[in-house]
C-alpha cells in the first residue's frame, strides 16, 4: 500500500520501533508514547480504542530505531513526512 502524505497522519497512527518502543499520533499530533525497556506498557490498544471511539482510522507503521541516540518521536514523525514530501502535520 502506498502512503500519501495526506494520509500518513491522518486518524491515529501508532508507530512501532523494532525495539518494540510506540508513540501514538492524532491527526498529525503527539499524544503518548511507551518506552518498552523502561518497562512502559504498549500504547497499540489504547491507539486502536481511541480510532474506534473516535471512528478515525488507525494506521499502524513499523521503522528502525534511528541511528542518532539523541532522536525524539518528533524527529521520526518529521523524518516521514518529508519523505512522503509533506511539509508538517496534517491537522
Amino acid at each position: 500500500m502506498q502512503i500519501i502524505p495526506a494520509d500518513i497522519f491522518s486518524g491515529v497512527t501508532l508507530i512501532r520501533l523494532e525495539n518494540g518502543d510506540e508513540a501514538v499520533y492524532i491527526h498529525g499530533l503527539f499524544l503518548e508514547s511507551a518506552d518498552i525497556a523502561n518497562g512502559d506498557k504498549p500504547v497499540t490498544d489504547i491507539a486502536a480504542r481511541i480510532a474506534g471511539l473516535l471512528k478515525m482510522p488507525f494506521r499502524q507503521l513499523t521503522l528502525p530505531v534511528p541511528d542518532d541516540e539523541e532522536w525524539c518521536w518528533n524527529d521520526i514523525a518529521d523524518a516521514l513526512l518529508k519523505s512522503t514530501g509533506s511539509g508538517g502535520p496534517v491537522v
